[in-house]
């Protein structure tokens, strides 16, 4: 069975709506090749090279990525440059690329909601809402189920996102946690924020020196997951929102292949 790609790109649109998307950001349809009926897709966090082999190999007929392909303007396409040697190969190989972004990020039942239920989070709300909106917006906030020490905050981190290397954290290792904040991805300028909010601890990724520095004077505890381990959960996530969409109609694939480009060494 298969579907046209103008019906999946309106299920994608109900699942991860691009206008909730930055006004930088490049979700939506990225390589679009006509109206060829999709029988197969793939899901992946990135676009790498082992995942346009992984398609290739699985015969696939679009790939949904979290991290848009194309983000900045492209005025020729130059085989020895990264994306486009990708996007040759993808359009040689016929496969159809859609991104979601940072719709996903906002979304209901998107990349934070999903790490919010993971943790056990209680009594949801947004931690930087859409102008308008009640629904939608970056991070969220939520209560542990009873008082946790960072360190047992630390701890549920690592074994819910299957984490084995040490992370950077902010914080005293005893101070007792309720509040907790996140922000799947790159979160260090939601620091700011969560501070407002009174939260606990925010969990994120990417947190620079200087964002740091601040929580620690600020007094916000801070748990830096990493970028990818944050946002991993977005394939499963996807990967079953679709499955219960299209009810066997086009069979999805969850990227096996896709890898934390960071060693720790």
């Amino acid at each position: 069975m298969s579907l046209e790609t103008i019906k999946l790109i309106s299920i994608f649109n109900e699942i991860s709506p691009e206008g909730l998307s930055e006004s930088w950001d490049h979700s939506g349809i990225q390589i679009s090749l006509g109206s060829k009926s999709i029988a197969k897709i793939l899901v992946s966090l990135d676009m790498t090279f082992d995942v346009v082999n992984e398609a290739i190999n699985n015969q696939v007929d679009l790939i949904v990525t979290h991290h848009p392909l194309i983000f900045k303007e492209i005025n020729r396409i130059d085989s020895n440059n990264f994306t486009e040697d990708l996007i040759i190969k993808l359009i040689q190989a016929h496969i159809n690329v859609y991104a979601m972004h940072t719709s996903f990020d906002k979304v209901k039942d998107g990349n934070n909601d999903r790490l919010a239920k993971l943790l056990n989070l209680r009594d949801l709300s947004i931690l930087k809402p859409d102008e308008g909106e009640k629904e939608s917006g970056l991070g969220r906030i939520g209560h542990l189920v009873g008082l946790k020490t960072f360190d047992e905050v630390v701890a549920l981190v690592k074994e819910r996102l299957s984490i084995y290397a040490p992370m950077n954290c902010v914080g005293n290792p005893k101070a007792l946690i309720s509040k907790v904040g996140i922000c799947t991805g790159s979160g260090g300028s939601m620091i700011a924020q969560a501070i407002k909010m009174d939260c606990d601890v925010l969990i994120t990724g990417d947190v620079n020196y200087h964002d740091a520095l601040l929580a620690k004077e600020m007094g916000l505890s801070v748990i830096d997951a990493g970028h990818y381990h944050t946002e991993k959960i977005f394939v499963k996530n996807v990967a079953d929102q679709l499955k219960n969409r299209l009810q066997n109609k086009v069979e999805i694939l969850e990227s096996q292949v896709d890898r934390n480009p960071f060693l720790m060494i």
